[in-house]
């Protein structure tokens, strides 16, 4: 168990080391590493600026058990920093792999804590808001964007540890390796982790798809 700043740090370590691995069998093209490091910028830009429209309205007929918010409320402007600063981050410039994926999310939760605490340690409030990245996260299954669905789960663990951690006091700090995880998961335990965050059935068929990958 880490503290938020430890957790940070071993996400810069383990893109450190993911970025050498990827160095050493780069053998030196340059224009392939820099394609792959555009490709990665947009992949996350676009993921944010799909999730902020999704903040305004899910694709019908059913929006997985979230209820939006009302215009102005304090959760949407929680929402709508977060992802702007998940989206403003230089990280992708910086990291390649894990790092490029995860140290946003950090740097997001940061955000957010010290513009809305009220927000952050209402429980609450944190389960309207972990209703919507969950709503998000399985419409991203359902469009076939498992790659994006991987990091949505990623921020939902984050806050459930920050939850954990910081309001319930239930332990004694951040689980970085369950992040991590979750942006490696395979397809079973990606839709199995959002299954079970939704009311609706709309992931039971593709559960019932990926229930034999282990």
């Amino acid at each position: 168990m880490v503290s938020r700043k430890k957790a940070k740090g071993k996400a810069r370590k383990a893109a450190a080391k993911a970025k050498k691995e990827e160095d050493k069998d780069a053998h030196d093209d340059s224009s392939a590493a820099a394609a792959q490091q555009r490709e990665q910028e947009g992949a996350l830009e676009a993921q944010f600026q799909m999730q902020r429209l999704l903040i305004d309205s899910l694709p019908s007929p059913c929006k997985h058990g979230f209820d939006p918010f009302p215009e102005g409320d304090v959760c949407d402007r929680f929402l709508r920093l977060y992802l702007d600063t998940c989206a403003s981050s230089d990280a992708p410039t910086k990291w390649t792999g894990v790092g490029a994926r995860v140290v946003p999310l950090l740097e997001a939760l940061d955000a957010v804590e010290e513009k809305y605490p009220e927000v952050l340690h209402d429980s609450s409030k944190m389960k309207q808001i972990l209703t919507y990245f969950s709503s998000v996260g399985t419409q991203e299954i359902l469009n076939e964007d498992d790659d994006v669905a991987r990091i949505t789960s990623a921020v939902i663990v984050i806050f459930e540890e920050f939850i954990a951690f910081r309001v319930q006091k239930t332990q004694a700090g951040l689980h970085i390796q369950k992040m991590l995880e979750m942006v490696n998961a395979d397809d079973h335990t990606l839709v199995s982790f959002f299954r079970k965050r939704i009311t609706c059935s709309c992931l039971d068929k593709k559960h019932k798809e990926v229930k034999s990958i282990k």
